[in-house]
Order: structure tokens, then C-alpha cells, then sequence
């Protein structure tokens, strides 16, 4: 949804895929109806994008117009069976009566597993993003209270909490597991020149170097956790995490967090990277290059500009 943070922050048990974008007609010529897929690893998701359609009363039954012809079509929430009071999909369209009294839409994003054939249908919401935390699919996952889990500060998760609570895309974009990098992808329908993109995710190791008020250091052990697509941008995200225990709740005790990227069989040692710390952290030195990037990043992009935005010559 549009007011939620794209991560919620939360480590998740199993890797997943989100995609935002929307949907266009092949060839630039309108069309009331095409499909959209998702393919990525174990993932394999089709969709039915329609033109916008109402239910219209026919001789005393309700049938579904024809589509309108559209050149692009959000593939959101806002576009499939919901609407506010319906829990599953409070974002979405179709579920009530307008409040003028005109026809009653129909979502223009459906499972085409599962059609609406009926206006008293009640599907689970289509789409590609990310679901609300508090749409019931989600929060029907939080536990329930015990009393000798109450009262304390912060209040914890009730310990029967299903922990797929903090994965935001619908469950057909979960994996077993954790995304390994490398994982080929194929999207369909999502780009007004290519309608095909394909491509391959990245295969890098993450390392995470958390270095605590008391001078030691830690290195957190980092895995691809979330991959999120946005193909009318050609672009992609992965998000890998890492987590530790700490003391605090609001880890009041690190001091600094440093992040390195490298190609697999491309191992740096420990000392290399708490050097380039030592020296960022050198407050006596004037030398800006200190926080160039390239020496955190896969030795391939040693030379990349954007790996060097503090070299003096860019500067001058």
C-alpha cells in the first residue's frame, strides 16, 4: 500500500518477490484484456488484467460488461476485488455498492484460476505487491495474549505468532527458503516497449561489520531475504539482511555499521575492512576520498565514477 514502508524491518523466515508496476497493452494498441506473469526461481505467477468493467442487470440477471480498452493498467491492489469494510483487500474495488447508486464495478486485476462469476463472490485479493499488515491475511498471523506476557515494556510478539506475519507479498510469492542469487527471472506485460524482460539476479555476498561502544566488533552473516521488481523502471532491489542480539531496544550501544559488497571467489579479510573503517572514521585527516565506495564494493567497479564520488578530481 502507498502509506507503508517497502520494508518493514522485521527478519522474515522465508525469502519472497514483490513487484510494482503496471501493466501495458502490447504494441501500444489498447486492449480490453491481456495477461501479466511473474516468473523468478521457484515463483510462477499469472495474472488477468482487465479493462474497467461494471456488473450490468440483464433481463433481471447480473452480467459483466465488456472491458474497456485500456493502454496501461495499474496491477494494484487498488485494482483487485476489495474495498473499504472487505478485511482481505480494504483498498481495493467491487466489494460494495457506489455510493451514487451507479453499477457496481468489477476488479480490473483477477486470479484467472479463480474469476469472479458472481457479485457475491469473495476472492482473495490479485496482485503483485505488498499486502497491508493489518488486511486480515496478514494479522490474523499475530497470536494471542498470555497473561504472563503482558505488562512488560517493550511488549513482545505473543509466542504463538505465525512469523509469516512479516512477509508482505501474498503467499504464492514465498519460497521454501532464502533466494541464493543467481536466480533467473522473466517478466511479462509490465513494459510499454518490452513487453519481455529478462534477466538474472545478482550472485554478491553481503558483509556487515557492526562495531560496538566498547571497541569490539562483530560481523553479522547477511542472505538475500526480498527481492522487489519495479519493470517499468528496469530496475530491481534485493534486500539482504543480517541480524545479532543486542542489549538495548534502541541499540544504543553500536556505534557504527559498515557494509561491503563482493563477486563470489572475491573474499576480503576482516582487517581489510576494518581499515577502511579506521580511516573514514579518521576525523584529523582532510583526505575526502577516504569515503569513496570502491574499496566496499566487487573489485570490477573499482574504476565505476559512482564508486568514486569523493575522488579530489571530481571534486576540483
Amino acid at each position: 500500500p502507498p502509506d507503508s514502508p517497502w520494508d518493514e524491518g522485521i527478519p522474515k523466515d522465508r525469502g519472497e518477490v514483490l513487484l510494482v508496476g503496471d501493466s501495458h497493452a502490447p504494441g501500444g494498441f489498447p486492449v480490453p484484456h491481456r495477461q501479466a506473469s511473474l516468473r523468478i526461481g521457484p515463483v510462477a505467477k499469472v495474472l488477468d488484467v482487465y479493462g474497467d468493467r461494471v456488473w450490468n442487470r440483464d433481463r433481471g440477471l447480473l452480467r459483466k460488461s465488456d472491458p474497456q480498452p485500456f493502454l496501461s493498467m495499474p496491477v494494484d491492489f487498488a485494482h483487485a476485488f476489495g474495498g473499504p469494510g472487505y478485511g482481505p483487500n480494504p483498498a481495493g474495488k467491487g466489494f460494495a455498492e457506489p455510493p451514487d447508486g451507479g453499477p457496481r464495478p468489477l476488479p480490473n486485476i483477477e486470479d484467472p484460476l479463480r474469476p469472479l462469476s458472481s457479485p457475491d463472490d469473495r476472492p482473495e485479493p490479485a496482485g503483485f505487491g505488498p499486502l497491508g499488515i493489518v488486511w486480515t491475511g496478514r494479522y490474523r498471523k499475530v497470536g494471542k495474549y498470555r497473561s504472563h506476557e503482558l505488562g512488560k515494556e517493550p511488549p513482545p510478539l505473543p509466542a504463538d505468532t505465525d512469523w509469516t506475519l512479516f512477509n508482505q507479498a501474498p503467499p504464492d510469492q514465498w519460497l521454501p527458503g532464502m533466494w541464493n542469487g543467481g536466480e533467473e527471472f522473466s517478466l511479462s506485460g509490465f513494459h510499454p516497449e518490452s513487453d519481455t524482460q529478462a534477466g538474472r539476479l545478482p550472485r554478491l555476498r553481503i558483509r556487515a561489520f557492526v562495531a560496538f561502544l566498547d571497541e569490539h566488533t562483530v560481523e553479522a552473516t547477511m542472505h538475500p531475504e526480498t527481492v522487489w521488481l519495479f519493470p517499468g523502471l528496469s530496475m530491481g532491489v534485493v534486500v539482504h539482511r543480517g541480524f545479532l542480539p543486542i542489549e538495548s531496544d534502541d541499540a544504543s550501544e553500536v556505534g557504527s555499521i559498515l557494509l561491503g559488497a563482493e563477486d563470489p571467489g572475491e573474499t576480503r579479510s576482516v582487517d581489510h575492512y576494518l581499515a577502511v573503517r579506521s580511516r573514514r572514521e579518521d576525523k584529523g585527516s582532510k583526505d575526502l576520498s577516504r569515503f569513496g565506495d570502491a574499496p566496499l564494493l566487487p573489485g570490477r567497479l573499482a574504476n565505476d565514477p559512482r564508486a568514486n564520488l569523493f575522488d579530489p578530481n571530481r571534486l576540483t
